[in-house]
């Protein structure tokens, strides 16, 4: 808006999802969600002639917790083991009148389904035949295409940051673009991806991207990028990111790192010799270590890692000299006054003249420390070195306990802590903002062998997430400062955006929060029955998403020119905008729905060579609902802001 009759009247007119439901399949079974970390080992049992031999003893036992599962080939000389941790395993075949049949290391990847055929020879049961387990070149089990992330490239890839599995993701076949938008094979980023990790939700659901937060790179074990022609139990998405983490053994073990970088090491900008050399800290350490609670039986593994950084930028800007800020543009090219439209005497604007509401900003203003030969000492006359500052912390503890052969039960539970990190603004005075995050993230699973038939595998997690924007300012309430703009949220005050032509303005973060929370709950039942291997889930998964924040333009906008008294400064000074844009009313809301999944899928057997995979899924998200809060907008026909 144009002057008006006062200082105080041209700055005071700006222009304007919930339930629990069961899954009740061949069994009333109830649990988890899909996607699961876990792998599967399958075969058929033999003897030399290829006649199958039903009900054989099949034992798969755990090289690096002795930890053992049973079952028996069915009457298709068809064994499963469904829902098996990555690792590695020993594989012991038993049948009357056979040669015991013994395949070891037998590697089980993240998400993977691995196919070991046994032939059984004649011979007493006390004696063995021992063989060297070896992965196919072409995977015949599973039509799913992906890429594999093992722990020995985590640990080799010098990275440069490790808060989160970006750096990583590149490693996988056909990554477009690593990041929280990631893009893998044409896909679209939004919805395009669902990433899990121990089976449990690790997304940014506000955006339906990747969340920006890991557990420390030290505690995963592995992961897989499945393309679009995963199975039905993958989840929805057209790629699925799965991630798993390293539980304990029967030996102990751990690691130990720090990399550490100072000041002293650093060169001096060349362009800021007058100022001292700027901070600099980047500092990470960590650890982790794992071992048994009791052997053969219980298990922990735990991990830290802190992220310490500090650094500076230097800033230079176009600030106001005193006499300027006192009226006086003594030297300088001739104001004139708008209301006369004849020159100020001596170059001078009385101090009467001055509006109130432009002397509250000039705290804000930094003074010139840095010599100019622009007339008055303007121009780039100020130069600062600016922190940003950065702090983050992860802890994660697992624990994987066997009851016995038919119950095992696992948790993890990772949290991140990032205190403010502040990222230096336009001056040391304004500009910057603070981004506070805290994450958790929970899973508990729990696997029942009903028979060896039958594998029921209930899963629950719990994740919440919480990333807020700190303005610089943010005590500072702009309606203060000009009347007529609506008081910010609590905590997201700050500056309105004020840009002089030919200075530095100001601003401020607008400022946001955004704490999200996920509950999850599904079942995945496995039935074998002769050369069918049949799966069927059900999960649910409840989203709320408290959202605050002052929608743009934020604290207002106001934009001043040399239209009327040919200095944008002394347009400034006597209040008198070009142009402006007042914001609405704080911004409040709580989205929540429930989303829905189901699926069917079968691994059929019909030869030994061929495996054929069908399957079908089904996804459902209720309608959003604001479940507290409100929702606040301007109606300009209305002339007043409406709320929702």
């Amino acid at each position: 808006m144009n002057a008006g009759k006062s200082a105080k009247s041209r700055w005071g007119r700006p222009i304007l999802v919930a339930g629990v439901v069961t899954w009740a399949l061949f069994l009333a079974a109830a649990s988890l969600q899909a996607q699961s970390s876990l792998g599967t080992i399958s075969g058929r049992v033999t003897d030399e002639s290829g006649a199958v031999v039903p009900r054989a003893k099949v034992e798969l036992k755990s090289e690096s917790t002795n930890v053992t599962a049973a079952t028996e080939s069915n009457s298709a000389g068809i064994y499963v083991f469904p829902n098996v941790l990555p690792g590695s395993y020993l594989l012991r075949v038993t049948a009357s009148g056979f040669k015991a049949y013994v395949a070891e290391h037998l590697v089980l990847y993240v998400h993977q389904d691995v196919s070991q055929d046994v032939k059984l020879t004649v011979g007493a049961v006390t004696t063995s035949v021992k063989v060297q387990a070896q992965l196919p070149l072409v995977q015949t089990v599973s039509s799913s295409v992906g890429g594999l992330v093992d722990t020995k490239q985590i640990a080799m890839m010098p990275l440069g940051d490790r808060t989160n599995i970006y750096g990583l993701l590149q490693l996988a076949p056909g990554v477009q673009s690593s990041g929280s938008q990631a893009r893998f094979g044409g896909n679209s980023w939004a919805n395009g991806t669902f990433a899990s990790t121990d089976g449990v939700v690790s997304m940014e659901m506000e955006n339906s991207r990747l969340s920006d937060v890991s557990p420390s790179l030290d505690s995963i074990a592995e992961f897989k990028v499945i393309d679009s022609t995963g199975s039905a139990e993958s989840g929805p998405g057209t790629t699925a990111i799965i991630i798993a983490t390293k539980e304990g053994t029967n030996q102990f073990h751990g690691t130990a790192f720090e990399y550490n970088q100072v000041r002293a090491l650093q060169a001096a900008n060349f362009f800021a010799t007058s100022v001292p050399k700027a901070q600099f800290i980047r500092n990470q350490y960590g650890g982790s270590v794992g071992g048994p609670i009791k052997r053969d039986k219980a298990f922990f593994f735990g991990s830290y890692e802190g992220f310490k950084y500090r650094t500076a930028s230097t800033n230079q800007g176009a600030m106001p000299t005193i006499a300027l800020l006192s009226g006086d543009f003594s030297g300088l090219s001739t104001i004139t006054d708008p209301l006369t439209g004849q020159p100020f005497p001596n170059n001078q604007i009385p101090s009467t003249r001055i509006s109130s509401i432009s002397k509250a900003f000039f705290p804000y203003f930094s003074t010139p420390n840095k010599p100019t030969s622009a007339a008055g000492g303007l121009g780039v006359n100020y130069r600062v070195n600016l922190v940003s500052v950065h702090d983050n912390n992860r802890f994660q503890g697992r624990v994987d306990y066997n009851f016995n052969t038919q119950n095992i039960i696992s948790g993890r539970y990772y949290i991140v802590r990032q205190s403010p990190y502040f990222v230096a603004g336009n001056t040391e005075k304004f500009g910057g903002v603070g981004e506070g995050a805290r994450d958790d993230n929970l899973a508990i699973s729990y696997t029942r062998i009903l028979s060896p038939a039958l594998v029921n595998l209930a899963t629950f997690g719990w994740t919440f997430e919480s990333a807020d924007r700190i303005p610089q300012n943010f005590q500072l309430q702009p309606s203060t400062l000009v009347p007529g703009i609506p008081p910010s949220l609590p905590g997201l005050g700050g500056l309105p955006i004020v840009s002089i032509t030919g200075f530095t303005g100001f601003t401020d973060n607008a400022g946001s929060g955004g704490p999200f929370s996920t509950y999850e709950y599904g079942d995945v039942l496995t039935w074998i029955k002769g050369t069918h291997t049949v799966k069927a889930g059900f999960s649910w998964l409840r989203w709320q998403f408290v959202n605050f924040q002052n929608p743009p333009p934020g604290h207002g906008s106001f934009a001043f020119t040399s239209r009327y008294t040919g200095n944008a400064f002394a347009d400034f000074l006597l209040g008198y905008l070009s142009g402006s844009a007042r914001p609405v009313a704080g911004l409040q809301g709580s989205p929540t729905n429930d989303r829905f999944g189901m699926f069917i899928q079968d691994s059929w057997k019909a030869t030994k060579r061929l495996t054929l995979n069908a399957g079908l899924r089904y996804d459902l998200a209720s309608q959003f609902e604001n479940t507290e809060g409100n929702m606040a907008n301007y109606y300009p026909d209305l002339n007043k802001l409406v709320i929702l």
